[in-house]
């Protein structure tokens, strides 16, 4: 990660350099230029410590010996799940989002965002400037299909946050959690309908227990339901498909 690091502030202060260069040609070889500031940051998704070494030189080798002629810098390391919402609600600034955000993990996570209060995109809303909402809105897209949200719904996602309607955004979400139950009743009905096919077939070999009954009906797995049917379909008796189902 340290090297990462360094290879990203080279390439921010070399695109620096050649923009400054374009406006005042020559300002790069006075004395009197200075790069900008740089710091490093690495915003941390997982949930275990984080273990790897932030300085620079301790990458390299005889770094005790040759210490100060190797470039050193530090990183900062922040945790997000360290934070809770309500923390990052109460800062109110494009970074809370991004990380309210990148802490979705599933489509249920989705909910979570039904708790952000109406003020707090109201207050982003007033204060972001466009290029920094077109920023969030790429970030924020990446976040999103790694959800599998699909790709016109990501696209209706980032055209609100560039307009700065971030409530309407707030409201998409309330949508896709309802897309999310439908999608869920769907698999729900279809383990319904399988069990019910699994029962019709045993029928005709005999009356099946009541415990195996049950155990067909409450099964949600559908490659499991799948894989039952099937034996159900060759069985000559009960007993016969309990025992190769394992049931």
């Amino acid at each position: 990660m340290a090297f990462k690091l360094l290879r990203y502030t080279v390439m921010v202060l070399t695109d620096y350099e050649r923009e400054e260069e374009k406006k005042r040609p020559g300002i790069t070889r006075t004395k009197e230029f200075r790069y900008p500031p740089i710091i490093p940051i690495v915003y941390y998704e997982g949930t275990s410590q984080w273990t790897a070494v932030r300085h620079f030189k301790e990458r390299v080798y005889l770094n005790e010996v040759l210490g100060k002629y190797i470039p050193d810098f530090e990183y900062l390391v922040v945790p997000i799940a360290s934070y809770t919402n309500g923390e990052l609600i109460e800062k109110k600034d494009e970074l809370s989002l991004i990380m309210l955000i990148n802490k979705l993990r599933n489509s249920g996570d989705f909910k979570t965002l039904k708790e952000i209060p109406a003020e707090y995109f109201e207050e982003l809303s007033e204060k972001t400037p466009q290029y920094l909402l077109e920023l969030i809105g790429k970030i924020i897209a990446v976040f999103l299909y790694r959800l599998n949200v699909p790709r016109r719904e990501v696209e209706q996602f980032t055209d609100q946050i560039k307009g700065g309607e971030f409530q309407m955004l707030f409201d998409s979400f309330e949508a896709y959690d309802v897309q999310e139950t439908r999608r869920i009743s769907k698999a729900e009905g279809k383990a319904e309908g399988k069990a019910e096919d699994i029962l019709e077939l045993l029928s005709e070999l005999g009356t099946a227990p009541e415990e195996l009954c049950r155990t067909i009906q409450e099964t949600t797995d559908l490659e499991k339901l799948k894989s039952w049917l099937k034996l159900a379909a060759k069985a000559e008796n009960i007993g016969q498909f309990r025992e190769e189902a394992g049931i």
